[in-house]
């Protein structure tokens, strides 16, 4: 309040504090209350989480960084979320990121770097709960600004805020199959996108005519945060994409089928067999990749 006050930031609406709403500010009543003894084995951190943690409003986030706020983990999160290659994508709202979903999808994506994929958000608690080293810290904040560099060319190919990979579930597959793969050449990784961006209209739960599309979207609205729906999203991706025989696999050939192309309309590119992105372009108009 007093930051505001001396006009250090701005409020919800994006407004530093002014003299014409000064009277309602300052005149705005706060609820105090005052501990007047603290006992050995009790701390104010620990009863401010115990607070927040029975009130209605606070989501997971928000409780989180009451109880953990001085671990090195948190700073990473926020050092993170804070990077202008992330802020540049458009993943998140600025409602999302006034509740802190931001920091916790964050949080989702550096357990993967660093525990491979687990349900849910285990991974998340126990890295708060024993915190990193320093050395961890470098580490993980240097893999993610890598994968980051990545997924910035992509947005120079086709803005990613304006594809269904924006979403969590879909962003949390596609970090996790660069995550595996940052050996493949720029070339390569950036054909894959296009060819994801290409499909992505058609994937959803009721698709009927392609049974790839159809699973790949049911494990992102089905226990999407469990284990075994992250591992066949990105079962998906490599059944896709990552095909090394000089033969179409059972996923490709029932796209194929599904877009009405030829058995021929395929690519070879670092090794990796897949579809032609250039043969899809001519089926699906929209969008138009450059």
């Amino acid at each position: 309040m007093v930051g505001f006050y001396k006009k250090l930031f701005k409020d919800l609406s994006k407004e530093y504090f002014k003299d014409s709403t000064a009277e309602n500010f300052l005149n705005y009543k706060l609820a105090v209350v005052v501990i007047e003894e603290i006992s050995e084995d009790e701390s104010i951190e620990e009863y401010y989480a115990l607070v927040n943690s029975a009130g209605l409003k606070i989501n997971r986030p928000e409780l989180l960084k009451a109880k953990y706020y001085d671990t090195r983990f948190l700073t990473l999160l926020d050092n993170i979320s804070a990077l202008d290659e992330l802020q540049k994508l458009n993943l998140f709202t600025a409602a999302a990121q006034n509740r802190m979903q931001d920091i916790d999808f964050v949080g989702e994506l550096v357990s993967l770097l660093k525990f491979g994929i687990r349900d849910k958000k285990t991974g998340v608690d126990d890295l708060f709960e024993s915190d990193i080293t320093e050395d961890e810290y470098d580490e993980l904040f240097n893999r993610f600004k890598a994968i980051l560099k990545i997924v910035e060319k992509f947005n120079e190919i086709y803005p990613i805020c304006e594809t269904r990979y924006k979403q969590r579930n879909d962003f949390y597959t596609l970090f996790g199959f660069l995550n595996e793969n940052q050996n493949l050449d720029e070339e390569a990784l950036n054909y894959f996108y296009k060819l994801l961006v290409l499909i992505g209209e058609d994937i959803y739960p009721t698709n009927e005519d392609c049974l790839p599309l159809k699973e790949y979207a049911r494990n992102c609205v089905t226990q999407s945060n469990s284990k075994d729906a992250r591992m066949k999203r990105i079962g998906f991706l490599n059944e896709l994409l990552l095909n090394t025989t000089n033969e179409l696999n059972a996923t490709q050939k029932q796209i194929i089928d599904f877009y009405m192309l030829s058995y021929d309309d395929k690519k070879s590119i670092s090794g990796y067999l897949t579809l032609s992105v250039e043969k899809l372009q001519e089926i699906v108009k929209e969008p138009y990749l450059r």
